[in-house]
């Protein structure tokens, strides 16, 4: 069996997440028990030494009657509807990094350009006419710079975003807060249709079946500015969903960028607090990719995060300096501040744009150079 298989098949479980995933494989490597065992026999015994609670044991015992691991993976095949681990070459290289992941994403569409100077752009839900000529602006000037757009797939400033893209021939996820059986706002159901008839994509964490509760999009968010060099808040209230990705963006080491709004727009508060706790204040998409470190510097072309390197070709010498400090040994972000005397902040934006260029790449919260045939 597949630990991808097994991974879907446990996460579709009413009452399981990533951290009742990963306390359950870490106990069947301590109790050496294998994951058929786990689903073939004497489940109910092993299922108590992993401390599963009694809710999730049902669960599994309702999971069994309708699958497989293989039969779920087969169900979803005929959806269309493909299933990635973060140890999948197509999972995004960005979204990779960061601690609380998801374990497996599924996937309708084609992700071939997820890790093409990815932005994320969110804004609240109630668009006014100021906020959809700003995204109208914008999104096309960051596709025409070969970035994709990054959005939550919601009413508002999400589906300006992703139309926009659409309309200029640019690529875009939709992160979805919810199952694809579940499409939500219905309205959208025929740009959904669109939008992979364009060749973008969707991925969620969540199985078919699942619903948009309220809880799933805080969740969903984190997936959003995850995957993204930097978040470019166009509308938002004082307290929001935009305010949650910007947070998860900052934790992240990302960029932050806010547009400025009409004093007399209640939307223009929420971009307001960001700017005055810090975010950049951004007009054009000149600064949004000068804020997601990739504007100009060489890069009339995007240079795909698998590239196979040559001769190393940097932006700055800050970029140099860590990949030449790197090649003495490999590093955790930590360690590598401390010895570099940087912030850290600073540092995570650096080293992350160094992976998409294909100079590094992080296994287990270490940093490697990579050579032409993979990591060194």
């Amino acid at each position: 069996m597949e630990d991808k298989q097994f991974f879907a098949a446990i996460l579709a479980v009413d009452g399981i997440g990533r951290k009742t995933l990963r306390n359950v494989f870490k106990k069947l490597g301590e109790l050496d028990v294998s994951l058929e065992d786990f689903w073939q026999q004497q489940p109910a015994q092993i299922w108590q030494l992993c401390k599963l609670n009694s809710k999730q044991q049902q669960g599994l015992r309702n999971f069994k009657k309708r699958f497989t691991p293989e039969s779920y993976i087969g169900w979803l095949d005929q959806k269309n509807i493909s299933v990635i681990t973060s140890e999948d070459k197509r999972y995004p290289k960005l979204l990779k990094n960061i601690d609380d992941k998801p374990l497996i994403l599924y996937v309708k569409g084609s992700l071939q350009g997820v890790n093409k100077r990815p932005i994320a752009v969110v804004g609240t839900r109630k668009i006014s006419g100021y906020g959809r000529t700003v995204c109208k602006q914008l999104v096309p000037e960051l596709v025409a710079s070969q970035a994709t757009i990054v959005s939550g797939f919601m009413y508002g400033v999400d589906t300006c975003a992703h139309q926009q893209a659409v309309a200029h021939d640019g690529y875009t996820v939709g992160v979805l807060g919810y199952g694809f059986n579940h499409l939500y706002p219905a309205g959208n159901k025929k740009f959904f249709d669109k939008m992979l008839a364009k060749g973008n994509c969707f991925v969620t964490e969540y199985p078919p079946w699942v619903s948009g509760h309220k809880g799933n999009f805080p969740e969903r968010n984190r997936i959003v500015a995850g995957m993204s060099l930097a978040t470019l808040v166009i509308e938002a209230a004082q307290k929001s969903g935009s305010h949650i990705t910007a947070g998860f963006a900052g934790e992240y080491g990302r960029g932050i960028c806010a547009v400025p709004g009409p004093i007399t727009n209640r939307y223009s508060e929420g971009t307001k607090w960001l700017i005055n706790q810090g975010a950049r204040l951004v007009t054009s998409a000149r600064e949004v990719l000068e804020e997601a470190g990739v504007y100009g510097m060489g890069w009339s072309k995007v240079v795909p995060v698998d590239a196979i390197i040559g001769q190393p070709s940097f932006r700055d010498e800050f970029q140099q300096k860590i990949y030449r400090h790197l090649l003495n040994q490999p590093l955790s972000t930590d360690d590598l501040a401390k010895q570099l005397e940087l912030k850290i902040s600073d540092l995570n934006t650096a080293l992350s744009l160094l992976e998409l260029e294909g100079y590094l790449q992080k296994q287990h919260n270490t940093w490697f150079v990579k050579n032409a045939n993979g990591v060194q």
